[in-house]
C-alpha cells in the first residue's frame, strides 16, 4: 500500500491483486484496476503495471497507456514517466501528451533526488546530463576513465571488464607445454596449438567488477577433449596479467607471439617423436612376448652377433640366412630394436 495526499488517500493491493484506493472517513473503496503486477502512486497520479503495460491514471480522470515495452522506469511525483527500452532508448511520457525521445543508445540513466534533470550513460561510454527542458550536455566523455560514478547519490556507472580491456595474445604454461590465446578486435578467441590457429571461436563476457577480486564469466563454446574445454572463468589482474581458470596468462607481442608459436611447434615435434617411439617400442615388447620361447630364423643374408643388446655392443660374429635358433630370451631396447 502507499499513503498520499497528506494521509487523506491510500492505494492498497487485495490478496486478488485488485488495485483500490480508499479515503480518510470513507469507509467505501473504489477499484482503480485488476490484475496489478505493481504500482506506483502520487498526489495527482497513479500508475500501474496489467500484463507488463503500464498505465498512468490522474486521480479524477481516465487511464491513459504509457508503454508495453520498457527495461527500467521511473515515475516521477508530478506523474511524468521516464523509462528505457530493451532497444536501448529512452522516453519520457507526461499524461495527455505524446511521448519524447531522449536518447538512444544507453545503457543507463538516473533522476536526481529532486527530480530537476537526470543523466544517462550511453554505449560509446559518454555521460549526459540533461535538466528538464533544456537541452541535454555532456558531462563526462569516457565514463571509463572511473570506476564508479554516482548521479545524485546513485550508482549510475561502475566500469566492468569487457572484451576490449583483454584484446591482446595471451601465454602460459600448463605442465611445461606452451598455451597461447588470442582475444581478437573482431570478437573472437584464437586458441593456438601445434605453432599454428587450432581453432576460432565468438567470445562473450559478462562480468562484474574489473578491479579487486570479483571473477568475470567467459564464454566461448567448448572444445571436446581439448584444455580448453572447460576454460570459462576470467580473473583480471592489470593490463598484462589475467588468469582463466586459476591459470595466470602473461600478454605478450606479435614479435614473442612468433617466438612463442616456433617453440610451440619445436614443442609438439618433439611430443611427436615421443608419441612415435613409445608406439614402436610397445610394438616391440608385443611382438617380442609372441615370439618368445620359440623357434625361428635369420630371414636377412647376414645376422650381427654381439656382445650386448645394443647396437653398440661389440660385433663377436655373423649368423647366415636360414640359421635356425631358439628363443630363450629377449630384450627391447630404448629405440623399440629387438635383441
Amino acid at each position: 500500500y502507499e499513503v498520499v495526499n497528506d494521509g487523506k488517500q491510500i492505494y492498497f493491493l487485495n490478496e486478488d491483486y485488485n488495485l483500490l484506493k480508499a479515503e480518510l472517513n470513507n469507509q467505501d473503496k473504489e477499484k482503480i484496476a485488476g490484475d496489478i503486477k505493481w504500482f506506483q502512486s502520487g498526489n495527482e497520479y497513479i500508475i500501474y503495471a496489467i500484463d507488463d503495460i503500464v498505465y498512468i491514471k490522474p486521480d479524477k480522470n481516465e487511464k491513459e497507456k504509457v508503454t508495453d515495452e520498457y527495461y527500467e522506469f521511473v515515475a516521477l511525483s508530478d506523474g511524468t514517466v521516464i523509462y528505457s527500452t530493451d532497444e536501448s532508448e529512452l522516453y519520457m511520457k507526461k499524461y495527455g501528451e505524446e511521448k519524447v525521445k531522449l536518447a538512444s543508445d544507453i545503457q543507463s540513466f538516473k533522476v536526481s533526488e529532486y527530480e530537476k534533470s537526470l543523466s544517462y550513460c550511453t554505449n560509446d561510454y559518454k555521460m549526459y546530463l540533461k535538466i528538464f527542458d533544456n537541452e541535454e550536455a555532456v558531462a563526462i566523455d569516457n565514463v571509463r576513465d572511473y570506476n564508479d560514478i554516482y548521479f545524485s547519490n546513485s550508482l549510475i556507472f561502475r566500469k566492468t571488464l569487457i572484451l576490449d580491456d583483454i584484446m591482446g595474445i595471451w601465454h602460459a604454461y600448463e605442465n611445461e607445454e606452451t598455451i597461447l590465446i588470442e582475444f581478437t578486435s573482431d570478437r573472437n578467441i584464437n586458441i593456438y596449438d601445434n605453432g599454428e590457429i587450432e581453432w576460432t571461436w565468438p567470445a562473450e563476457l559478462t562480468t562484474r567488477n574489473i578491479e579487486g577480486y570479483d571473477v568475470s564469466d567467459l564464454y566461448f563454446g567448448t572444445y571436446p577433449n581439448s584444455r580448453f574445454e572447460n576454460f570459462n572463468s576470467l580473473h583480471y589482474i592489470n593490463e598484462n596479467e589475467i588468469e582463466i581458470n586459476g591459470k595466470t596468462f602473461r600478454k605478450i607481442d606479435k614479435q614473442e607471439l612468433d617466438e612463442k608459436l616456433q617453440l610451440q611447434k619445436t614443442e609438439f615435434e618433439e611430443k611427436q617423436k615421443k608419441e612415435e617411439l613409445k608406439r614402436k617400442i610397445d610394438e616391440a615388447y608385443a611382438k617380442a612376448l609372441d615370439i618368445q620361447h620359440t623357434y625361428q630364423y635369420i630371414t636377412v643374408d647376414t645376422a650381427n652377433l654381439r656382445d650386448a643388446p645394443s647396437m653398440d655392443g661389440e660385433i663377436l660374429g655373423t649368423i647366415g640366412k636360414g640359421s635356425g635358433f631358439f628363443i630363450n630370451y629377449l630384450e627391447v631396447d630404448e629405440e623399440g630394436n629387438i635383441w
